[in-house]
Parts: structure tokens; C-alpha cells; sequence
């Protein structure tokens, strides 16, 4: 049940959210805009993809009562997203790259960087109410290095011929396929993450029944002792 709802309201909340920069991608493109302003554009439409993205997981945490509170989820996922978009976006900022060694390090410490962001993000809020919640990290790194592969797969086909009609369809069926590769992904991790906190939380309440119980019995016996 968590898990089907989680994919459901996730895969829905980065689909829609993936279309805020594909449409802006779109728009500045056919506008020709300048690496700067492209640049602005792109990490401001990234975050509010963060924003939507983490309106849908802030729902089931909170719902699962994980979160006291969604704010601060959103926000912090929102942050992770437009730090991301930015790193992801300056090889297309720089243009062409001299690639030697030197490089390529640089490009590989940079793609890990792009990847942690987001769920790094998170867990300095998830930190508080979940143990072991570090492994959220690179529980998100993987999900996204997979699903990001749906967003490369149409590049092949697309050029600056291709309209603006297809070029939206197109990545939009991408952006589905890889808002439900995340999901699923983060969705299993997730749920494997909140075992140790459901069991503390049962094991809580069964206390609290148990004290609730003694205490009521107590209260009778003394009642009945009272009449006696």
C-alpha cells in the first residue's frame, strides 16, 4: 500500500515538475537566449520542479507521520534541485570542453556532486526523525543516475529541425519514464528506511496501551474498593 502510493504521487509530482524546465528548455531555445540568462532561467525552472517534486514525497511522509510538517521538505528539496540544474547545466554554459585528465576528474567529481545534491538536501531534513537516514543519499543517487538515462535516450532523434510540438512530446514521455525509474527506486528505499522507525513507533504505542490498561485496572480496583 505505501509503496504503490508513493510511486503513484511521486511519479506524478516529478512528471509534471520535469515539464516546468523541459517547457522552459523549449522557450529559451527557440528564443536563442544568452548562456546567462538560459543559465537563470533553467535553475529557477529546476527548482520549481524540487518544489513539486517534494510536494508529493512531503505528502506521504507526512501522511505516514514521519514529517511533523511539509514546509520544510519542500524547501530543502527544492534547494537540492536548483543546485543540481546548475551543475548540470554548465557544460552547455562553457561549451566545448579541452578533455584531458584533468578533466575528466572534474567532470566526474561534478556528476557526483549533481547527484548527491538533492538527496543531501533532504536528509539534513530527514536527519531528525529517521535513523540511519545517510543511506538516503545514495539511495536517491542511484534512482536518479538511472532515470536520468530516459532524458539522454531522445537525443539521437531530436535536432533543430524537429517542431516544438514533438520536441514537448517527446521529452515528455521521457520525463514520465524517468519520474517513475525514481519512484519506484526511492519509493523501495524509502520503505526499507522507516522499518526500524514504524517498529519503534509500535512499540510506543503498544507501551502506551499497556500503561493505559494497568492504569484503568488500577482505577477500578480502587473504585470497587471504595463501594466495598
Amino acid at each position: 500500500m505505501r509503496l504503490s502510493r508513493w510511486v503513484l504521487v511521486v511519479t506524478l509530482g516529478e512528471a509534471v515538475g520535469f515539464s516546468v524546465p523541459a517547457a522552459v528548455g523549449v522557450a529559451v531555445t527557440a528564443a536563442s537566449w544568452g548562456p546567462l540568462a538560459t543559465l537563470l532561467a533553467m535553475v529557477l525552472a529546476g527548482s520549481v520542479e524540487g518544489a513539486l517534486l517534494g510536494i508529493a514525497q512531503a505528502d506521504c511522509l507526512y501522511r505516514w507521520r514521519v514529517l511533523p510538517v511539509r514546509r520544510r521538505w519542500v524547501v530543502a528539496t527544492s534547494i537540492g534541485a536548483a543546485v543540481a540544474w546548475s551543475l548540470g547545466m554548465l557544460p552547455s554554459i562553457l561549451g566545448g570542453l579541452n578533455w584531458t585528465a584533468g578533466t575528466v576528474v572534474a567532470a566526474a567529481i561534478g556528476a557526483l556532486i549533481l547527484l548527491s545534491s538533492l538527496p543531501l538536501a533532504q536528509y539534513v531534513v530527514l536527519r531528525d526523525h529517521v535513523r540511519r537516514s545517510a543511506r538516503w543519499i545514495p539511495i536517491n543517487m542511484a534512482a536518479w543516475l538511472a532515470g536520468l538515462v530516459w532524458t539522454l535516450l531522445p537525443s539521437p532523434w531530436v535536432d533543430q529541425s524537429t517542431s516544438t510540438g514533438a520536441l514537448i512530446f517527446i521529452y515528455g514521455i521521457a520525463g514520465l519514464c524517468m519520474a517513475a525509474t525514481v519512484a519506484v527506486i526511492t519509493g523501495l528505499g524509502m520503505i526499507r528506511l522507516l522499518r526500524p522507525f514504524d517498529a519503534a513507533r509500535s512499540a510506543f504505542l503498544a507501551g502506551s496501551e499497556h500503561a493505559e490498561g494497568v492504569l484503568d485496572g488500577t482505577s477500578q480496583r480502587r473504585k470497587e474498593s471504595e463501594f466495598s
